[in-house]
C-alpha cells in the first residue's frame, strides 16, 4: 500500500498569522471562562476588565459584548448595558451567515 503524502508550504508570514490567530482565540476562550468564573464569584470588576480585554483583541465578536452588557446589567447599570448589547446585536447583523452542506 502506498502513502500519499503532500508537503504544504506557506510563507512564514502567513504561518505566524495563523498562529496568532490560534493563539488569540485560545486567550479568549481562557478569558471567557475567567470571566464567568468572575461573574460566578461575583467579582464583577474583574468580570468587566476580562470581557473588555477580550473585545480589545476581537471587535468582531458578538458573545463578549454580550457578556459585557450582561454583566452591567447585572450591576444594574443600563446605559452600559444597552450600548455592550447594541454592540453585540450590530455585529451579528453584520456577520456572513455559514452556508450548511
Amino acid at each position: 500500500m502506498t502513502k500519499l503524502s503532500k508537503t504544504i508550504r506557506l510563507p512564514s508570514k502567513q504561518i505566524h498569522n495563523i498562529l496568532m490567530r490560534i493563539t488569540i482565540e485560545i486567550y479568549n476562550i481562557d478569558i471567557l471562562q475567567q470571566g464567568i468564573v468572575y461573574d460566578d464569584l461575583k467579582k464583577y470588576g474583574l468580570t468587566i476588565q476580562d470581557y473588555r480585554s477580550a473585545i480589545q483583541y476581537q471587535p468582531n465578536d458578538p458573545l463578549y459584548n454580550a457578556e459585557l452588557g450582561f454583566t452591567y446589567y447585572t450591576l444594574k447599570e443600563l446605559p452600559e448595558s444597552r450600548e455592550q448589547l447594541k454592540k453585540a446585536l450590530d455585529i451579528l447583523q453584520n456577520l456572513t451567515p455559514i452556508k450548511r452542506i
